[in-house]
């Protein structure tokens, strides 16, 4: 935190919030409105008109008036537009993470709050990582074991779920096993992809966290699951970190069949991470389930941006999917439609 990014007068004292959530539908009820928001270093918490904590993530000053809020739930992305000792307006983007990620436009008007907060004081090292509190992290090290499990969970399978990067790293540093299991199958890095934090993912495998691991319940491994979210930050931390571009999803789909397929639901294409696969040279003509390339994923939404830079590094519009469609055939008879493939291909037919 530097003196002049602007972010300073957030800091270290409780804003009531009013928050307005709109989609392309219209506006979104909030249940935040009239919470309490504490910003504390690298952790924000949310509390209730009582000061008692309902939820508390990772806070991180982007520099200037840009700033990030994160939790396990999603992420806020906002700029302060006014920023005073007695109004700040923060108005961004909130991407909330389900099996279709949902991202509303919000405004935050906070105002200064009578409330009387009392933040939490960890009595264990499992409620000091679940918060992010590095210094009771310090104080209640001595003598504990690390790795001390509360509900089948460590400290450090809590803090990379809760997006706290320099918890994280102090219980690294002090030793905690990165291949422990939680009781629904899931180490630290598969709890950080869930959770997007790139710092987490990054801090863990420096220590050698293990990418090929998957999750119990449905098989994803950590590459799978942001993958799927088309977060092209976290893909990258993963893939420069160890994890295989020959993995899998439960279905056989390998990476680019992934990214190429993107979020039809959301209509949100992963150009950028098909991209960056593409430039490490993975198999551009790889097979996909079913049989088809990743061309015909690009079909399934319609993604045209994919579909071109897919033929453009060297895709073959030529192969059959294995119901032995071709590419034209398969946008004709798409759910969807994909009148964007169709142009694309009565331009570039193949030879």
């Amino acid at each position: 935190m530097t003196q002049d990014d602007g972010l300073r007068l957030l800091y270290g004292r409780p804003w009531q919030i009013a928050l307005k959530a709109t989609s392309d539908e219209g506006e979104v009820p909030s249940k935040a409105t009239g919470d309490i928001l504490f910003v504390d270093g690298e952790r924000h918490l949310y509390l209730d008109k009582s000061g008692a904590v309902v939820d508390q993530g990772r806070f991180r000053a982007l520099g200037a008036r840009r700033m990030t809020f994160r939790t396990p739930k999603g992420r806020i992305e906002a700029e302060a537009v006014e920023l005073t000792s007695e109004r700040a307006v923060l108005k961004g983007t909130a991407t909330f993470y389900s099996l279709v990620d949902a991202t509303l436009q919000v405004e935050m008007r906070l105002t200064p709050s009578v409330a009387t907060v009392h933040l939490p004081v960890p009595t264990s090292l499992y409620e000091a990582a679940t918060l992010g509190d590095v210094p009771a992290i310090d104080r209640l090290l001595a003598g504990r074991n690390v790795d001390e499990l509360r509900e089948g969970w460590s400290p450090l399978m809590s803090a990379s779920h809760w997006c706290h990067p320099g918890a994280v790293r102090r219980l690294l540093d002090a030793g905690a096993k990165t291949d422990l299991v939680s009781k629904n199958g899931s180490t630290a890095l598969i709890l950080a992809a869930q959770s997007g934090d790139v710092d987490v993912i990054s801090a863990l495998l420096a220590k050698k966290a293990d990418p090929r691991v998957r999750r119990a319940e449905d098989k994803s491994s950590a590459l799978v699951i942001v993958l799927q979210r088309g977060d092209l930050e976290a893909v990258r931390a993963l893939v420069e970190g160890g994890a295989p571009l020959d993995d899998q999803d439960q279905l056989g789909d390998p990476p680019l069949c992934i990214a190429a397929m993107g979020d039809p639901m959301g209509n949100r294409e992963f150009a950028d991470v098909v991209s960056f696969l593409l430039a490490k040279k993975i198999d551009v003509n790889q097979r996909c389930a079913g049989g088809g390339t990743p061309l015909f994923r690009a079909i399934e939404g319609d993604f045209a941006q994919t579909f071109r830079l897919l033929l453009d590094h060297g895709a073959d519009p030529k192969l059959t999917d294995a119901a032995e469609r071709t590419l034209q055939e398969s946008a004709q008879s798409a759910p969807r439609g994909a009148p964007k493939i169709l142009k694309i291909l009565e331009t570039r037919q193949p030879r």
